[in-house]
């Protein structure tokens, strides 16, 4: 493919990279806004603890290309940070609804936090100080997106 070829094939992986993003980011932000409407009771809470490991999920069955199965065991990598706060006297436990991954050092057991609950669900909360952590995984996530972009166009293009 000619230099022309190479730099167009670049372009148009850039651009649906880039309406991926936008795309998710927009998911992302509505579904964000639809959860803080719905958490309107404040309370203070606690950071435990965070919550950090690789845990075996079972055995599970996968699609691997068309109608190839695969039965074979299935792993999670967690990275949570927990919080506990009460509500009307009864403590609760859990994790940011949005389930952001903790990837922000620097904070301590036992640090306070602002904590943002629904009435109708009080199990439902989210923490503010996590939104750090929803913009560290998205600028991750396109990171990665953009170095496996490179990756098939070296192997594609640039390795001949």
């Amino acid at each position: 493919m000619s230099g022309l070829g190479n730099g167009a094939f670049l372009m148009v992986l850039i651009l649906l990279l880039a309406g991926m993003a936008l795309f998710l980011r927009h998911e992302q932000k509505e579904s964000g806004q639809k959860l803080k409407s719905r958490c309107t009771g404040k309370t203070s809470g606690t950071l435990e603890y965070v919550d950090r490991g690789c845990y075996f999920n079972g055995f599970k069955l996968s699609k691997h290309g068309w109608g190839n199965y695969m039965y074979g065991p299935s792993f999670v990598i967690t990275s949570h940070a927990v919080y506990t706060y009460s509500v009307d006297g009864t403590r609760y436990l859990g994790i940011d609804a949005r389930n952001p991954l903790t990837l922000s050092g620097g904070r301590n057991r036992g640090e306070e936090a602002e904590i943002y609950y629904n009435p109708h669900d009080v199990t439902e909360f989210y923490c503010p100080n996590e939104d750090r952590n929803i913009i560290y995984a998205d600028l991750i996530m396109a990171g990665f997106a953009a170095a496996v972009i490179g990756i098939i166009y070296y192997f594609m293009y640039v390795r001949k």
